[in-house]
């Protein structure tokens, strides 16, 4: 997939040459809270956090638990039970107490260990269940408790990563499927897409902008350009834009 234009760099004789980008994205001192941490796109999420000059507290699932997060890259991190409304507020909680307001929320799920489960497995209505708590419940119970704590009319940049997949909505390339997956993998992403598009109907108006990634094939080998796609959702362009996607073919 093309991204929607091109970044550039400007050369000067004898003097700094800056990426354009960075003319128009400035994240300094910005807040940032991810679900999802231990995968190739949370970690590589919270490198550019760490570039940009942004606090990061990080979350994951209690089975995705990785201590070498907290360790090496020194992390406020904690989990969260899955689809457990009160682990996700203590856990919630914990960072509104360390950092206060988020600027920045991403959601992301771990896509790379899912499709490697789905190849090697059979879907059952087990592997059904379990999906649909550990995505999409949790992605639900995390905006929830956010949008319950806050009130007031700060701008607030959700993110949510998803599967192009699934149906991921009209507009550009309108909702187009790329082969390959499970049904399972398809029937959660199609859930994500209309669930984050209610719940940026419902939020707009307390100052959050709500967008999506979408992840095709190889999305390991395109990270500048989900990169390029996260500082697009992160300058709030897409705050009238109900959960709009950008998709990484």
């Amino acid at each position: 997939m093309y991204r929607f234009c091109r970044t550039v760099e400007l050369h000067t004789y004898g003097k700094e040459v800056r990426d354009i980008d960075s003319y128009f994205f400035d994240h300094t001192g910005k807040k940032c809270l991810i679900l999802g941490a231990n995968d190739f796109i949370g970690e590589k999420v919270i490198g550019f956090c760490k570039e940009q000059g942004i606090q990061v507290g990080a979350i994951d699932l209690e089975e995705h638990q990785n201590d070498r997060l907290q360790a090496e890259l020194g992390l406020d991190y904690r989990c969260i039970v899955t689809g457990d409304e009160k682990s996700v507020e203590s856990v919630v909680d914990h960072f509104v107490d360390r950092l206060g307001d988020f600027d920045y929320i991403v959601c992301n799920y771990y896509l790379d260990e899912l499709r490697d489960q789905l190849i090697k497995q059979d879907e059952t209505c087990e592997q059904w269940e379990k999906l649909l708590q550990d995505w999409t419940l949790n992605y639900f119970l995390l905006l929830k408790t956010i949008a319950s704590r806050f009130d007031d009319a700060h701008q607030r940049r959700i993110i949510f990563f998803n599967s192009a997949r699934g149906y991921t909505g009209e507009g550009e390339g309108e909702g187009q499927l790329v082969e390959g997956g499970s049904i399972c993998e398809a029937a959660c992403a199609s859930g994500i897409t209309g669930m984050m598009t209610s719940i940026a109907r419902s939020i707009i108006p307390k100052g959050y902008s709500v967008n999506g990634i979408a992840l095709g094939e190889e999305y390991k080998e395109k990270w500048d350009h989900i990169e390029w796609a996260m500082n697009l959702w992160l300058t709030g362009i897409g705050e009238y834009s109900c959960g709009e996607t950008y998709r990484v073919y």
